[in-house]
């Protein structure tokens, strides 16, 4: 899927987007975010623990914030915020963190037993491991080509696992419960995340506090 996924995505997103703001003149918050929530989320999220890009892809991983960066910069009472500081005033996940999150809870259900694992040869397999909570692991098997382990990296087994693993060990150990009370305790958790978005797609991520990117993988710490 890679790129050519990704513009095709962001386009219909953006079609949505422009219509959407040419029919509904109000700017103000509340109908805005109903606006996005209803006719353009869907669009950016639908299957997309599937091909959503790896976590330094960055100029896919801009095309794809680049929509709701633009729709929430025309909300009215929070002009002039960052995009970042858009975000935590509307309660908003950035695209990668909404994502991100998708493939969490999906990782949960396979856990439970709730969907199919992804295969019967090389599906995800849980262990408890003392002190360190629940992990996820993926059996090993040989790669001899570039394209191959490119792909391998940015398959949802690998980076849906990595992000499981990242995670506090009170979430990791949950079991039992139904989803809806995992994605509470879940985004409890995210919060404590900062989700603080690329905005330029320059090709380098600068932060402060020297993460690699807004990914889970890079911001969240593996502790309680």
């Amino acid at each position: 899927m890679g790129k050519k996924h990704t513009e095709e995505v962001v386009a219909r997103a953006r079609s949505m987007s422009g219509w959407a703001l040419r029919t509904f003149t109000t700017r103000q918050k509340d109908p805005m975010i109903t606006i996005w929530n209803t006719q353009v989320r869907s669009i950016l999220d639908y299957c997309s623990p599937l091909w959503s890009p790896c976590s330094t892809d960055f100029k896919n991983i801009d095309l794809l914030e680049g929509t709701q960066r633009s729709f929430t910069r025309k909300i009215d009472e929070i002009e002039g915020l960052t995009y970042a500081e858009r975000l935590k005033a509307l309660k908003m996940y950035s695209v990668q963190r909404r994502h991100e999150r998708y493939k969490i809870i999906y990782m949960y259900k396979i856990k439970e037993g709730l969907v199919p694992n992804i295969s019967s040869t090389y599906g995800l397999q849980f262990s408890q491991r003392g002190r360190h909570g629940c992990m996820c692991v993926i059996p090993s098997y040989p790669l001899y080509h570039n394209k191959a382990i490119t792909a391998r990296n940015c398959s949802f087994a690998l980076t849906a696992s990595s992000l499981w693993n990242v995670l506090p060990k009170t979430i990791r150990d949950i079991s039992g419960l139904s989803v809806d009370a995992f994605k509470r305790r879940l985004d409890k958790a995210l919060r404590k995340c900062p989700d603080e978005p690329r905005c330029s797609a320059i090709g380098l991520y600068t932060d402060t506090h020297g993460r690699v990117s807004n990914s889970l993988i890079h911001v969240a710490t593996n502790h309680e």
